[in-house]
C-alpha cells in the first residue's frame, strides 16, 4: 500500500472458507459477542466478518491473523493493538451477506454499507434523523428512488461517524451531506472540519448502498474482492 491510498475490500459473508479452524482465530471477546446474537445466521455472518478482517489485516502485516489484537477508543472504535498499534487504520461494516473493509496506512477512514430494504420508511426516518435540507431533497422522491436516496445519505453519515469514532455519540442532523455536484460533508462551523474530510460513494455492490470517508491525505481508492 502506497501513502495516500485507501483499499476497500468487498467480502461475501456466505464465504465457503469459514470453518472451526478459522473461528479459532477470534479472541474471547469476539466469540462472546457472536454467542450473544440470537439469530444463528446473523451470528455466523458477524463471526465471518471478524475472521475475514483478521485475514485481510494479516496480509498487510505479514503475520498470523490469530496474533492480531484490537484495542478500542473511548466510543468503542476498534484499532490495532500492540505490537501493531498505528501501523494501519481500518474500518469494517456489514449488512446482509456483504461486508466492506477499508484499510489505510495513515489517514483515518470510515466505511459503511447498507442493504436496500424494500420496506424502509425513508420519509419518516429522514424527518427524524436528517437535516431539513437533506429531508427536503429526499421528500421530493417516491418509492424505490426515495429509499435509495435516503440510504445514500445514511451511509455517508455513518461512514463519517466511523471515521471519527463518534458513532452514536453525535447526532446525524448535526452536519449535512451534499451529493451534488460532488459528494461532500458540510459542518456549518470552522472551515477546517469541512476541508479535513473527503467523501466517496462506492457504487457497484448490488442491492446495497455504500460510502467511504477518509482524511484528505487519501489520494486514491483501490477496490478488491476477498477470495
Amino acid at each position: 500500500m502506497r501513502d495516500g491510498e485507501v483499499h476497500v475490500w468487498g467480502v461475501s459473508l456466505n464465504h465457503p472458507g469459514l470453518n472451526e479452524s478459522a473461528l479459532s482465530q477470534l479472541d474471547r471477546d469476539e466469540r462472546e459477542r457472536a454467542e450473544r446474537i440470537r439469530s444463528p445466521e446473523t451470528a455466523a455472518r458477524f463471526a465471518t466478518s471478524r475472521v475475514v478482517l483478521r485475514s485481510i489485516l494479516g496480509r498487510y502485516l505479514d503475520d498470523d491473523p490469530s496474533r492480531i489484537r484490537f484495542s478500542y477508543g473511548s466510543h468503542g472504535k476498534p484499532e490495532l493493538g500492540e505490537p501493531y498499534a498505528n501501523a494501519l487504520r481500518f474500518s469494517l461494516s456489514r449488512s446482509g451477506a456483504l461486508a466492506l473493509v477499508a484499510i489505510s496506512s495513515g489517514s483515518a477512514v470510515g466505511v459503511d454499507v447498507e442493504q436496500i430494504d424494500t420496506e424502509l420508511d425513508a420519509d419518516y426516518l429522514a424527518q427524524r434523523f436528517f437535516s431539513p435540507r437533506e429531508t427536503a431533497r429526499i421528500s421530493r422522491l417516491n418509492g424505490r428512488a426515495m429509499r435509495r436516496e435516503f440510504l445514500q445519505y445514511w451511509v455517508c453519515k455513518e461512514a463519517y461517524l466511523k471515521a471519527t469514532g463518534e458513532g452514536l455519540y453525535r447526532e446525524l442532523n448535526s452536519f449535512d451531506v451534499l451529493l451534488d455536484p460532488a459528494p461532500s460533508l458540510v459542518f456549518g462551523g470552522p472551515d477546517e472540519e469541512d476541508s479535513r474530510w473527503s467523501l466517496h460513494l462506492l457504487p457497484g455492490y448490488s442491492g446495497h448502498a455504500a460510502a467511504l470517508v477518509a482524511e484528505r491525505i487519501c489520494i486514491q481508492i483501490r477496490r478488491f474482492w476477498y477470495e
